[in-house]
């Protein structure tokens, strides 16, 4: 696996995407956001359900403007740049589940769902 020391908030992302090709990466994003993390498909019918495309889009606009962090190397193969870019989607989509979850009924949660997803306030 391929890692560097430190990460860059630069526009790295945006160029290891554009190895990949942008339309292949978004194809690919997308069958991984629909089929492994279960979000919406583009039509979605439920309201504040989250549609894989909202999700795809979000992490190529945030490698665009240079927010996105970057870890792997410039020279890191189309598959580990794939890769990478399908962890930080899932990291992207986590972070707004934790967010959701922390908002149900006034911030706080059922005592048996607090226990299965410890989810504590600390920054």
């Amino acid at each position: 696996m391929y890692r560097s020391k430190s990460s860059r908030s630069d526009h790295a992302a945006a160029r290891a995407f554009e190895r990949v090709g942008w339309d292949e990466l978004r194809k690919r994003l997308y069958e991984y956001a629909t089929g492994t993390l279960h979000l919406a498909a583009i039509d979605a019918k439920k309201k504040g359900r989250v549609e894989a495309t909202d999700a795809v889009n979000t992490l190529a606009e945030r490698a665009l403007d240079g927010s996105l962090p970057w870890t792997l190397p410039e020279d890191a193969p189309p598959k580990e740049i794939i890769r990478q870019a399908c962890m930080k989607l899932r990291s992207g989509c986590s972070a707004r589940y934790r967010h959701d979850a922390r908002s149900v009924g006034g911030g706080r949660l059922p005592q048996r769902l607090q226990e299965l997803l410890p989810i504590t306030d600390d920054p």
